[in-house]
């Protein structure tokens, strides 16, 4: 009887241990974390699967003075809120961790919104939702005197009760120092009217020139040396300011300010200045595109909408890639004299232009090149007021069909891409220009900063251009010899001579040769690469830029905008309408107005690190090769060295064969640090 209640005892207790272990079990089940590591080139979306075989630790390794990424991935079953991570750094480590919860910016595709991870939020604890990933971004950075070896520490992230993962990070520090000074021109753009229009509207107005100073930081942290525009309106004449700029953030280029006269000239005016008249006939009539009588686009979903931008009315909206028939701008005009009239119309022309004219259609201007195109035929207007509609056959998305001015004219020989142009060789304009560069000048060298300016004139100049354009650029060298003059063109014969910088785009993919020819003519040679920007294209291809930087030896990079919010990045997706974000890298905290990094802007500086590090090897291999004692050891490392070099350069044979992914990117920097390592013994 003892046995059978002892036995009865004994069910009984392995019956509470049972439960309780299903409790347990289960409350285990509501409580856990799936996570694993990911590179911070890989693109984890909220409802994308777990992999089969997560990754729960994550190994770096950095030379001294280096900044590296990588990604945490937490997905729960349940919501879990006030979630934070707790980093165990060695006290001796010399390490700086930083941690962001990712944000997912809105992106319009094919109608339908999808989000991508791009935005670093703030620091502050998060709440895991249930089945939704939520990446977060940790930022390592090595001191550049930090001491050399290897390191382990823990991240672990909880709620207020308990530990719900638990992160093995390793890291290496190499006993070699990354190159501190940077020998290329990295030139960030911030747009002052773009952030005080956002902050205006967020009523923190006042706040722009504190907040000025934190983008400007921001520019410089992320290895901007160069900005065309360093002064927010109003700040130019102080000194404070300027000390700022180029003292403690040590900006080494920025640009002539008002010195554009094609994109910063405005309609028959230049700074306010009505010297820019063009010169016509009493009966010609020029009509701003930008400022049609009426305007209509179909309905569609989403809404598409008619803005100005740079003086030009454009549609712009996420839209489907077939035609769209019915969209159009309408002009009304007053006309003075009878007779028959010649139409021009200055646009992109990317499809054909039905022109009609008081409800008549009286015919088509083809498409073409980008221009002035004119109407075949000229066709009669009584004097009084006319309604010209200019009908779209297609409106491109994006930057769409764009109407920059119609031009009416009696004369069947009048040209105005000839008008227009000579208007800047107008000897009136040409004196009061010149006179500005000169007054300009003598400020900026009060200033104690006239060898950092450049001036760039033209934007973009076509080859029908090329002639005016050099001609202006030669006038302004003459007279302010001591400038450096910068254009947005690849590398054009017509225009050598006058021009110090060209800033080319990376998919015109010039040859090895032209770029040499450049710099034997000790002219540099910047790029941009606009396509490699946008929030849809692979992260890694943001560091591509430094590598061929590096490949081709070219001296800078041009960013057109780091902060273009026509609209407010947070209420407004990304779209072919604000071109993929390509010019927007910073988002606005919304409750500080401080600069938020993007995913995307953190791996453009993770490229420039690997730039330094290729360079780093390259001044190492000249060290050695000066060295007296040539050992056995030290040729065998010069040809180890000599090879990752060269297996490097392969990478890119040019602008357009690119690599596919990070990977050999990875394996390259693998190799330089190591052989940075081995060489310290050296003690060269």
């Amino acid at each position: 009887m003892k046995g059978i209640l002892s036995w009865w005892r004994c069910l009984g207790v392995i019956g509470i241990w049972a439960i309780s272990i299903n409790n347990a079990l289960s409350t285990l089940s509501e409580n856990s974390v799936t996570f694993w590591c990911v590179s911070p080139e890989e693109r984890v979306f909220e409802t994308q699967s777990p992999p089969s075989h997560p990754l729960h630790s994550w190994n770096l390794s950095l030379l001294q003075g280096e900044v590296k990424a990588f990604q945490v991935i937490l997905r729960s079953r349940r919501e879990i809120n006030n979630v934070s991570p707790e980093i165990s750094l060695p006290p001796s480590s010399s390490l700086k961790i930083k941690w962001n919860p990712v944000g997912y910016q809105r992106v319009r595709e094919k109608g339908k919104i999808k989000g991508y991870p791009d935005i670093l939020l703030p620091p502050h604890p998060f709440t895991l939702y249930p089945y939704r990933n939520l990446p977060i971004w940790f930022t390592v950075k090595s001191e550049e005197n930090a001491i050399p070896g290897r390191y382990q520490m823990e991240i672990r992230f909880r709620d207020e009760k308990s530990i719900l993962a638990t992160i093995k990070l390793k890291v290496e520090i190499i006993p070699y120092q990354l190159l501190k000074d940077l020998p290329v021109i990295i030139q960030g753009n911030i747009w002052w009217d773009h952030l005080r229009k956002w902050l205006k509207e967020q009523g923190m107005e006042s706040k722009l020139i504190p907040l000025a100073k934190e983008y400007l930081k921001n520019m410089v942290e992320h290895e901007c040396n160069a900005i065309p525009l360093p002064f927010p309106p109003g700040t130019e004449e102080k000194a404070e300011f300027r000390k700022f700029v180029f003292k403690e953030l040590g900006i080494k280029r920025f640009r002539f300010p008002g010195g554009m006269v094609n994109s910063g000239a405005g309609f028959g005016e230049w700074r306010g200045e009505p010297i820019l008249k063009l010169p016509c006939e009493p009966t010609d009539i020029w009509i701003r595109g930008w400022h049609p009588a009426s305007q209509f686009v179909p309905p569609l979903n989403p809404p598409v909408k008619w803005v100005i931008d740079w003086g030009i009315c454009l549609p712009v909206g996420q839209l489907p890639p077939e035609s769209l028939e019915g969209s159009w701008l309408e002009y009304k005009v007053r006309i003075k004299r009878e007779g028959k009239y010649w139409l021009w119309i200055q646009g992109s022309h990317r499809a054909e232009e039905e022109i009609w004219v008081d409800g008549k259609r009286i015919g088509v201007i083809p498409k073409g090149k980008k221009g002035f195109s004119r109407l075949n035929l000229p066709f009669f207007l009584s004097t009084g007021e006319h309604r010209i509609r200019v009908v779209l056959s297609q409106l491109s998305p994006g930057w769409g069909d764009r109407i920059q001015r119609l031009f009416l004219t009696l004369r069947p020989d009048a040209n105005p891409q000839v008008m227009y142009e000579n208007r800047f060789l107008n000897p009136e304009f040409l004196k009061s220009y010149l006179n500005y560069l000169r007054e300009t000048a003598k400020v900026i060298k009060e200033w104690g900063v006239l060898e950092r300016c450049h001036l760039k004139i033209w934007d973009e100049p076509q080859p029908e251009s090329y002639h005016l354009v050099r001609e202006l650029y030669q006038y302004a060298k003459n007279a302010l010899p001591e400038v450096k003059t910068e254009v947005t063109k690849i590398p054009a014969p017509e225009l050598v001579g006058p021009i110090d910088i060209w800033v080319f785009a990376g998919g015109q993919n010039p040859s090895p040769k032209t770029l040499q020819a450049c710099r034997a003519r000790g002219e540099e040679t910047w790029f941009y690469y606009n396509s490699l920007h946008g929030i849809k294209q692979p992260l890694y291809q943001m560091r591509l830029i430094g590598w061929l930087l590096w490949r081709f030896k070219l001296q800078g990079y041009h960013f057109w905008s780091n902060n273009y919010w026509v609209e407010d990045p947070w209420k407004s997706p990304a779209s072919l309408g604000n071109f993929w974000f390509r010019g927007t890298f910073l988002y606005p905290d919304p409750e500080t107005g401080m600069p938020l990094n993007s995913v995307r802007w953190e791996i453009f500086r993770m490229g420039m690190q690997d730039y330094r590090a290729l360079v780093t090897l390259e001044k190492v291999m000249e060290k050695v090769k000066k060295e007296r004692d040539f050992s056995k050891e030290k040729k065998k490392w010069l040809k180890k060295a000599q090879q990752t070099l060269e297996d490097a350069q392969r990478l890119f044979p040019d602008f357009k064969n690119i690599p596919s992914s990070a990977i050999p990117l990875e394996e390259i920097r693998e190799r330089i640090n190591k052989l940075l390592k081995e060489v310290a013994s050296f003690k060269v």
